[in-house]
């Protein structure tokens, strides 16, 4: 099996980030501690297979950190992903990534960032690539030639089964991540991390999205069940979405 986990790097605890032009300045950054479940759980799938190898990849500003603090777990390989788009659609760039560094079967990342709780890009990923999405898992494993997941839900559990290839988002209750070794750690130094940049196609991903007319301050509040109810009553106070 060929795993490719989606990682981040991040803001060190403790630290006091300065924001420039939307990127964090002077702060150490280290492996996003949801990346660290995500990673361990493409090592626990692979660790029976000879054939097996988990590769990193990773986009931003604190990337090459993070994936050196993913070799030293344990990682095979890293892809450093870069791209001239300010503000580009990370789940189109990491899907070429995925057809350009793969095949692989199973895409692995956190269900959300211990920076950023969204938790959008597995979904992104996914729908870029045209391949199930499993979210939410908190117990992995392979059954046969399908691989076998229990979801964790608010109102529940469930389980099931999906064919490869997929995108899988993993919560931080799924294992124990396994500490770096002395030898992997000054391996992970050495290691010639691949680049692999992802031009542009020409639109930004925060200019295809504006405000058509910016309403009057208005203090009342009303509340709404669906996104249809959502977006009828922001057009009823004049805040109008263009999408190009």
């Amino acid at each position: 099996m060929k795993v490719l986990v989606l990682v981040k790097g991040v803001a060190a605890p403790g630290t006091q980030p300065l924001a420039d032009d939307g990127c964090l300045e002077g702060v150490d950054q280290v492996l996003d501690h949801y990346s660290k479940y995500a990673l361990e759980a493409g090592l626990q799938l692979i660790q029976e297979d000879d054939q097996g190898s988990v590769t990193v990849a990773s986009y931003g500003a604190g990337a090459e950190t993070a994936l050196r603090d993913a070799l030293a777990l344990g990682a095979q390989d890293a892809v450093l992903v870069t791209t001239n788009q300010k503000h580009p659609r990370l789940g189109q760039v990491f899907a070429t990534v995925v057809d350009r560094s793969g095949p692989f079967d199973l895409v692995l990342c956190g269900d959300q960032a211990s920076d950023d709780s969204q938790g959008v890009l597995p979904a992104q990923v996914a729908a870029a690539l045209g391949w199930p999405l499993i979210d939410l898992v908190d117990e992995l494993g392979m059954n046969g030639a399908r691989l076998a997941y229990l979801s964790s839900l608010d109102q529940g559990t469930v389980k099931g089964t999906v064919q490869l290839p997929a995108v899988v988002a993993v919560t931080d209750t799924i294992n124990k991540p396994r500490l770096p070794s002395f030898k992997l750690k000054m391996a992970a130094k050495r290691f010639q991390i691949k680049e692999n940049r992802v031009e542009s196609d020409g639109v930004d991903a925060l200019e295809s999205l504006g405000l058509e007319t910016m309403p009057a301050s208005n203090k009342s509040v009303r509340m709404v069940d669906t996104v249809d109810e959502l977006i009828q009553g922001l057009d009823q106070v004049g805040i109008r979405l263009r999408k190009e």
